[in-house]
């Protein structure tokens, strides 16, 4: 197992995870990219590549990404269900 050696103030050196339901979960949430990217602070072409699996999320995209989807980090990552609530839309 590898440790972390970085800096634990800052997002450089944390390793990026995939988040392989951010497109499920934004769709069934009814935002489009171009929305969730305003709401971070990046392009829309991060969110897609985000989606595509293309490039990793840091730490600080997460959380803005949890934010703004009303979901934990291990749902974005698959490691625990996302069920959106049907009470509320």
């Amino acid at each position: 197992m590898e440790t972390y050696t970085g800096d634990f103030h800052s997002s450089k050196g944390w390793p990026k995870v995939n988040v392989p339901m951010l497109r499920e979960i934004r769709k069934q949430h009814g935002l489009r990219r171009e929305t969730v990217a305003a709401e971070i602070g990046v392009t829309r072409g991060k969110v897609q590549s985000w989606e595509d699996g293309h490039s990793g999320v840091g730490r600080g995209h997460i959380v803005g990404l949890c934010r703004v989807l009303g979901v934990t980090g291990a749902q974005l990552q698959g490691l625990e269900p996302f069920v959106k609530d049907r009470r509320t839309g």
